[in-house]
């Protein structure tokens, strides 16, 4: 179990009117399907993907879980004989975050 948490806050605005809102952004990409890999989306031309793997809104609040998905340079598993290629075709890299509505704040939890 991690003993340590940090908690990173952020002030989130728009970059330009048009721009939805955070809280419809993250729900646009929730309600592109059912299971978490149809929720996968390609951010840049390097293969880096996101998806959304758990989301809730209740009141002022939201707050979900956003996975990053490692498909190259996985890194090799350990085992008693050395290091061995893993067979694992990604890895994911977890952050989950509250967001409030009116405040505009975001809380980004990673562990150490």
């Amino acid at each position: 179990m991690d003993t340590v948490v940090w908690a990173h806050f952020f002030g989130i605005e728009k970059r330009t009117a048009t721009a939805p809102d955070f809280e419809d952004a993250v729900r646009a990409v929730w309600e592109l399907g059912e299971e978490p890999g149809e929720r996968e989306l390609e951010l840049s031309a390097d293969d880096t993907r996101i998806r959304i793997e758990r989301f809730t809104e209740q009141g002022d609040w939201i707050e979900g879980e956003v996975v990053r998905v490692q498909t190259s340079n996985i890194p090799p598993e350990a085992f008693p004989e050395g290091l061995q290629r893993s067979r694992a075709q990604s890895q994911g890299h977890s952050m989950v975050f509250r967001y409030h509505k009116r405040m505009h704040v975001l809380l980004a939890e990673k562990t150490a």
